[in-house]
This record gives C-alpha cells, structure tokens and sequence, in this order.
C-alpha cells in the first residue's frame, strides 16, 4: 500500500453512516445488514482501500432512495 489516500472529510463520514442506516430501513434482512457494516466500515477507514470511488457512489444512491411507505401509515 502506498499511503497516499485522501482522507475523507467528517461530512463525508457522516453520509456513509447515514447511508448505512437508510440501507437496513431500505433492505432488510441480510443484504441491509451487510450494507449497514460495509458502509460503516468505510466511514471509519475503508476510504484508505477504495481505488474506485464505488463505495461513495452507493452512499449516493441509498440517500437519493425514499425510504418505503409504512402501510400503517395510511
């Protein structure tokens, strides 16, 4: 490894783990509970290993998704 990643800012930090939490509301079951842990795995250090940009590109998405309309809410 070269050490040479940008470190990522608080805010960047704190949209993952609000990304991570959408994701279980959005996914429930193992894929959100999967979502949840990489994407809090990555506020805390993943950003080192993430050559592609994909993990921030899915943070994104998860935000930009409305979460699902509760039927007990009608």
């Amino acid at each position: 490894m070269r050490g040479d990643a940008r470190e990522s800012t608080a805010h960047e930090r704190s949209q993952a783990r609000a990304a991570a939490l959408h994701a279980r509301r959005l996914h429930p079951g193992p894929v959100g509970e999967v979502l949840q842990r990489e994407l809090t795995a990555y506020a805390d250090f993943g950003y080192r290993f993430d050559t592609d940009r994909l993990v921030p590109r899915l943070v994104a998405e998860i935000l930009a998704t409305p979460p699902p309309v509760s039927l007990e809410a009608c």
